[in-house]
């Protein structure tokens, strides 16, 4: 499995995130620039703007300093974090068995630290793959003007480069009006967790608050 730019896609859905990943090693995962860049270039709201899981990872924990950061990580080769998704095992441990904490799933603190240490890496596309922000500047999840949104670190990690933040906005403000929901929780362990980020429908939320046991669906092509 790996997250790749697509002409054509099929929906894959699973009762939750772990059963649709799992779906998902015979496929690769559609990247969510991919449908974020489909969503800029559409004319309607069609099968773009339904909501879909995407592979993107919000990281939350301390660094080594013991500063608490938010890291956004698109999966590649160059973020180095595909093994979290690719590895069938790895799921089943962190789902199947109930490993989950608050719905997300943990993360050892050698392998939050090496996200942290790819902070602004890209892709061949200019794309910034991994983002770490500093906590305090993320402020308060919910709704929130789509101009003030854009300079917010989650909307922005999202996005991968200013170019995408900005045609994303107009787009979003076209179809939907001039509001956009950030969705995120708040780390309340003292080890880092991760969770999956939802493009939801309509592009109203953009969230990074889902359970891992919740539903799923991914868009992917065949290997």
């Amino acid at each position: 499995m790996q997250e790749v730019y697509f002409e054509k896609a099929t929906e894959i859905y699973g009762e939750s995130i772990c059963d649709a990943l799992t779906i998902c090693q015979d496929y690769s995962i559609a990247s969510a620039f991919s449908i974020l860049d489909r969503r800029i270039q559409s004319t309607v709201r069609g099968k773009y703007w339904k909501w879909y899981t995407t592979p993107i990872l919000l990281a939350q924990g301390k660094t080594k300093n013991g500063n608490d950061v938010h890291v956004l990580v698109h999966p590649s080769k160059e973020s180095g974090i595909g093994h979290l998704l690719e590895n069938p095992d790895y799921v089943e441990r962190a789902c199947v068995q109930s490993r989950l904490v608050d719905g997300g799933i943990p993360l050892a603190r050698e392998t939050f630290h090496a996200l942290i240490s790819r902070d602004a890496v890209e892709d061949k596309y200019k794309n910034r793959l991994v983002s770490v922000t500093d906590k305090k500047l993320w402020e308060s999840s919910g709704k929130r003007d789509i101009t003030n949104a854009v300079q917010h670190p989650f909307y922005r990690g999202i996005m991968g480069k200013e170019y995408r933040a900005e045609k994303y906005a107009a787009k979003h403000k076209r179809f939907f009006g001039k509001e956009i929901s950030l969705l995120f929780k708040e780390n309340k362990t003292d080890f880092p967790l991760a969770r999956l980020v939802f493009l939801y429908e309509g592009g109203i939320q953009l969230a990074g608050v889902c359970s891992m046991n919740g539903s799923a669906r991914f868009l992917a092509i065949e290997e």
